[in-house]
């Protein structure tokens, strides 16, 4: 905390309800700000700060009672999910992640609660913080289909878990709850019931990094033709990637990201200026901002999708080979997909009256889908920094950490897990 607040580069993104944003940590700020004034800032990074620990420590507290953990492996716990926000600044920053992040380990607090011990009260609780998380940061959309999941297996599994459907339903109204929370948010600031904008520009990038010289040729569009000549044309000029698409490589593509992500945005504002936007619709419409970026936007959407299509073998062996890198390279992803083989075959074929034995597998499986899920979404967006994959990855290092722990002690996995509140 003696760091005080830092802003970054995204930060203005918050403070100024940006509409490539959505809206609760821009909430969280202004409310802050009015309530703290000149003091605003300062009130924000010390409610970051107490969330954090607390966060921290209640999921540390109930995995240690749960697991029956020792000692060093809760402290080990504690300091791990506390990490980011002792090394990294997160709590510090002006960003999303600042919030985002003890909201992750509160979600999953209560999902695992939830599910470990079939406790609906933990999963209504879980619903409401995952359409708090995805309202923060909607990379976590990926706890909907999380949850769905573990309502298939509480019904097949489960049978005496009889909240299937007051589970299913609080699931639902939570994400209805998200779309209709993002889209009042962007009509009370920027005069559009309508989603968030802004990912395009992102998601247009890998398409170009892989493009070639020629790939203007695939469009019809004139205006679209041109942006990507004129990108491509200037990002090889430049020397940003080089010509031949077949020698640029994952490791290329993460330092490149951000100058052909400028490139394109700066091109794109030139072809489609704003002064040509005003002879569509009224400079005074209380909605022109919005609908001009939801006009940049879908023509960065038709552009990425064109590309893609065209490139469709080296777009997908791109993408794949992010979420591998994301994930924690080759070596982590194969040792987790065959620990999380082994343990669902085990839970898959153990008898009946065993499955309930192994809640550790079940927890180890679901914290590698929720780490799948994130580095996934992100792929699809930008380069997997490590800012938008840490919280997934130090879930799954914690369960790790829990499962080297049982199988170091002298009790067997089969005997450890019993249910704790």
């Amino acid at each position: 905390m003696h760091k005080g607040f830092i802003l970054q580069p995204d930060s203005g993104t918050y403070l100024t309800n940006s509409i490539n944003r959505i809206g609760l940590y821009s909430l969280t700020i202004s409310l802050l700000r009015y309530l703290f004034a000149d003091f605003g800032l300062q009130a924000v990074l010390i409610f970051q700060q107490i969330i954090v620990i607390w966060a921290s420590y209640i999921l540390s507290t109930f995995l240690k009672n749960f697991f029956k953990l020792p000692t060093f492996i809760y402290w080990s716990l504690l300091c791990l999910f506390m990490s980011p926000a002792i090394f990294a600044g997160v709590a510090n920053d002006i960003l999303s992640e600042g919030l985002a992040y003890p909201l992750f380990l509160f979600t999953s607090y209560f999902f695992f609660k939830g599910l470990l011990s079939g406790n609906i009260k933990s999963l209504y609780v879980f619903c409401g913080f995952a359409f708090l998380l995805a309202s923060t940061r909607q990379q976590y959309l990926l706890f909907y289909c999380v949850g769905f999941i573990s309502l298939i297996y509480l019904s097949w599994f489960h049978p005496n878990f009889h909240k299937k459907g007051s589970y299913l339903l609080a699931l639902v109204l939570s994400l209805c709850s998200l779309f209709c929370f993002e889209r009042m948010y962007n009509y009370v600031y920027h005069g559009s019931f309508s989603a968030t904008l802004g990912a395009a520009p992102q998601f247009v990038v890998r398409p170009l990094f892989i493009a070639t010289t020629d790939s203007y040729k695939d469009f019809s569009d004139p205006q679209q033709r041109m942006i990507v000549k004129e990108t491509m044309d200037e990002i090889v000029k430049n020397k940003i990637v080089d010509p031949d698409p077949n020698k640029r490589t994952l490791d290329l593509y993460s330092t490149t990201y951000i100058p052909i992500a400028l490139a394109f945005y700066n091109l794109r504002t030139k072809i489609w200026p704003v002064e040509e936007f005003e002879k569509q619709i009224s400079k005074n419409d209380p909605r022109f901002d919005y609908k001009y970026n939801q006009m940049l936007d879908e023509q960065t959407k038709s552009i990425a999708f064109t590309l893609i299509k065209n490139n469709i073998t080296k777009y997908a062996s791109s993408y794949f080979k992010e979420v591998i890198r994301g994930f924690g390279g080759y070596a982590f992803f194969l040792a987790t997909s065959f620990l999380g083989f082994i343990f669902l075959w085990n839970l898959l074929c153990s008898p009946f009256s065993f499955r309930s034995e192994h809640p550790l597998y079940l927890s180890f499986i679901f914290a590698a889908l929720i780490n799948l899920g994130n580095v996934s979404i992100v792929s699809f967006m930008e380069p997997t920094y490590v800012r938008y994959s840490y919280s997934t990855h130090i879930l799954l290092i914690a369960m790790f950490f829990i499962l080297g722990s049982k199988y170091l002690s002298p009790h067997s996995l089969l005997s450890q897990g019993n249910k704790s509140d």
